[in-house]
């Protein structure tokens, strides 16, 4: 897709943010909006998507949330977001990013497509998650 800007977020796309990121507090946004750990995706003054990152073991960049508008996918930009943030972070040093899906949901498929690879599972407890599914975790190494 052409003429769009992928940023770090800051506090102007927070209403955009919390309206399409119901998993984390408004408190929580703000905070890793200042740690430099959510990203945009802009066409203009238009929100198309972001992405919401941590790191596993205080060591690995792990990838929490990628999202893009219902109007506009299929069109790369999800593509374009991982490539800007596996950039940045080989940028910053890291050798190697992760990130997580349900076995059941189709975002592994886009994953592997991007070069990442399974790594393992995880099964969270029944009592606390009755629908959950396996955590499937992939890691990609950037080169």
């Amino acid at each position: 897709m052409n003429d769009i800007q992928i940023r770090y977020a800051n506090h102007s796309d927070l209403p955009y943010l919390i309206e399409n990121d119901s998993l984390v507090t408004e408190e929580t946004m703000k905070k890793k909006i200042s740690d430099g750990q959510v990203i945009v995706c802009m066409k203009g003054e238009t929100h198309l998507g972001c992405m919401r990152f941590g790191f596993g073991w205080d060591v690995f960049p792990f990838l929490n949330l990628i999202m893009v508008d219902k109007d506009v996918r299929g069109k790369g930009i999800g593509r374009e977001l991982m490539g800007f943030w596996e950039e940045e972070m080989k940028a910053q040093g890291h050798k190697l990013v992760m990130t997580s899906t349900d076995v059941d949901e189709e975002a592994q498929h886009f994953y592997r497509k991007l070069g990442y690879r399974d790594s393992g599972g995880i099964l969270f407890p029944r009592e606390l998650f009755p629908s959950s599914a396996m955590e499937l975790v992939l890691i990609k190494i950037l080169k």
